[in-house]
């Protein structure tokens, strides 16, 4: 599965600080330098998170009409391989062999 940079970023932010309520929530954590409004973080991040719901590699749920966004067990691992394929072995000498 091929993912892309910010579905990668946003997989890390949940996995790290998730579960996250509010898509606003998700793209202001996301962007924490930008001076976005609530409903531009929003629409911002909207998008990006359909997808990896879609692709099941975040859930959700509804408490008081706002949607709380968790990255699932599909999700820890497809950022987990997307890391070790970042590695490029050629490079690697036979004593950083513990950094896979």
């Amino acid at each position: 599965m091929s993912l892309t940079d910010i579905e990668l970023r946003v997989l890390r932010l949940l996995l790290t600080k998730g579960p996250i309520v509010g898509t606003a929530q998700v793209g202001l954590a996301l962007w924490p330098d930008q001076q976005l409004t609530p409903q531009g973080a929003a629409l911002a991040i909207g998008g990006v998170l359909r997808r990896l719901v879609e692709k099941r590699l975040v859930k959700t749920s509804i408490c008081d009409r706002v949607t709380t966004y968790a990255c699932t067990t599909l999700g820890d691992h497809a950022q987990e391989l997307a890391r070790l394929d970042g590695i490029d072995h050629r490079q690697l000498s036979l004593l950083d062999t513990d950094s896979l």
